[in-house]
């Protein structure tokens, strides 16, 4: 699709299957570009000195792209812009690392993994983070998990009635992959493989199973 020298990063297809957001450095930063899946009509959305941004995520409605972008302090906060380019906005702005945007299917509200937002003596994003929800206009932050363990690369089912998620919040600290509802109760663990952390899951279009990366392939299991 791209033929470039550039580093080109982390493609996210809309979800009307028609154009495609992705990182590239093709102009000097790692600036936010969309385009056709063709590849043709190349448009760099952002001009971010000394941010690289990383990890689009379309809206429901393909009328806005949300990102995390690291600063030149090595920390990440969010954003949102429109998809032509306009109206970007900084969606949290504190001195953690916010990354790993997901929207709701309302459009309302962007869930995100952060490793020390409240607590100074989480400082390792790796060994400690949570989930958390910010309004898609900005403000109204609010946890999801709450633990002394990883939480992160989450998803809402396609009903947003749960999350699927990661992590070793269990007795035996394995990378596991969970499911919650949607304000954080009802946890219940799908996956029990010692020796390997699953990763990146996915929800079916049906919200039925979940698809994620395991110890040598990809891997579902019911919801």
């Amino acid at each position: 699709i791209t033929d470039h020298p550039a580093a080109e990063l982390k493609p996210a297809i809309s979800n009307d299957g028609k154009k495609i957001a992705f990182s590239s450095d093709r102009n000097g930063d790692h600036d936010l570009y969309v385009m056709n899946t063709d590849g043709g009509n190349v448009q760099r959305l952002t001009q971010l000195s000394n941010l690289y941004v990383i990890n689009a995520t379309w809206s429901p409605d393909d009328s806005k792209i949300a990102f995390n972008a690291v600063g030149p302090n090595g920390y990440q906060n969010i954003y949102s812009i429109n998809a032509d380019g306009t109206n970007r906005k900084l969606l949290t702005d504190d001195e953690a690392n916010d990354a790993l945007p997901s929207w709701s299917p309302s459009g309302s509200k962007i869930m995100f993994s952060s490793d020390d937002r409240f607590d100074a003596s989480k400082t390792d994003y790796a060994d400690n983070s949570d989930i958390f929800t910010v309004s898609e206009t900005g403000g109204g932050i609010q946890f999801v998990t709450e633990n002394d363990a990883v939480n992160r690369s989450a998803r809402w089912s396609p009903d947003g009635s749960q999350l699927v998620f990661v992590s070793n919040d269990n007795s035996d600290n394995e990378i596991e992959i969970f499911v919650m509802n949607g304000s954080g109760g009802n946890r219940q663990r799908l996956t029990n493989n010692s020796y390997y952390a699953d990763d990146h899951p996915s929800w079916s279009p049906d919200g039925s199973k979940v698809v994620f990366e395991g110890e040598d392939g990809l891997y579902t299991v019911p919801a």
